[in-house]
């Protein structure tokens, strides 16, 4: 009968042995999943976001960071795509794609001008990238999950189209750089519509004008108005309106792109898509 206590003893140690893992495993199980979920600030969130994606690429590849979609702010967008550029180059593994030719790929890109704080669908991001020369594309986008917010970063191979890395990082509302751009974000001007394009002629000679309309936006003062005769935003506005309309005087048979801006005293509005004038041309 003590045998056979043993023996059920000794069973029971091995079979616990071997179903349970060890203190350590368990310990460093808890502090992974800890560390993945647990608040962090801006500057934190970037770089350890950055880091874990810097392990799924290939050393030496050619890397483009493209844009930060939902961000409150185009100042709060630019200063995050520059610090995950840094993290990036300090890692040493990966050449860096200069961030004013990506932004002149974007604008310069069929698909008209994109605020860095918008969207681009996963065909106009390739585009983009074999444009720069790109091998990879980063595209991040920083969403509000209510009781925090959670910044993603992904990596997508262009030749394959293959997405080579993720991570998602749970940052807090209340830091302190968010918490500035999302107050400044609530007084800036929204987006205008595309705005509305059409011809006339006056005058003695026959002046070909061109009218320019868009609907009011609330909060605005002053509307920024880009007139191009090719599909590149120029850096300035070609004149500034305190009224939803304007004339241009225009070249007979050109094709003009234009986009507008929304502003007041605490900044502007991202620009609105682009329009086009005698397409056919």
């Amino acid at each position: 009968m003590k045998k056979m206590l043993l023996l059920l003893c000794f069973a029971s140690a091995v079979l616990t042995c071997t179903t349970t893992p060890p203190d350590n495993s368990r310990r460093e199980e808890q502090a992974r999943r800890l560390e993945e979920t647990r608040l962090r600030d801006l500057n934190e969130a970037i770089v350890y976001g950055t880091a874990e994606i810097a392990t799924g690429l290939p050393e030496g590849a050619k890397v483009a960071v493209l844009n930060v979609a939902g961000a409150p702010t185009e100042a709060l967008a630019n200063y995050m795509l520059n610090e995950i550029v840094d993290a990036l180059v300090n890692t040493g593994k990966f050449t860096l794609l200069d961030r004013d030719k990506t932004n002149k790929a974007m604008i310069n890109s069929e698909i008209g001008y994109q605020q860095v704080t918008g969207e681009v669908n996963e065909d106009n991001q390739v585009r983009i990238g074999e444009n720069l020369g790109a091998e990879i594309i980063i595209t991040c986008m920083l969403e509000d999950i209510g009781e925090y917010y959670r910044l993603r970063l992904r990596s997508l191979e262009i030749q394959g189209r293959k997405m080579m890395a993720a991570k998602s990082v749970n940052m807090r509302s209340a830091d302190r750089m968010l918490s500035r751009a999302l107050t400044l974000a609530a007084q800036i001007p929204g987006k205008p519509e595309m705005p509305a394009l059409d011809y006339s002629r006056t005058g003695f000679s026959n002046t070909r004008y061109l009218n320019i309309n868009w609907k009011k936006v609330p909060k605005a003062t002053a509307y920024y108005v880009y007139i191009s005769e090719n599909p590149t935003q120029p850096t300035n506005p070609t004149l500034t309106e305190k009224r939803n309309s304007c004339k241009v005087e225009v070249r007979e048979k050109r094709r003009q792109y234009v986009w507008v801006r929304a502003a007041n005293s605490s900044g502007s509005s991202p620009v609105s898509e682009m329009a086009i004038s005698n397409p056919n041309y």
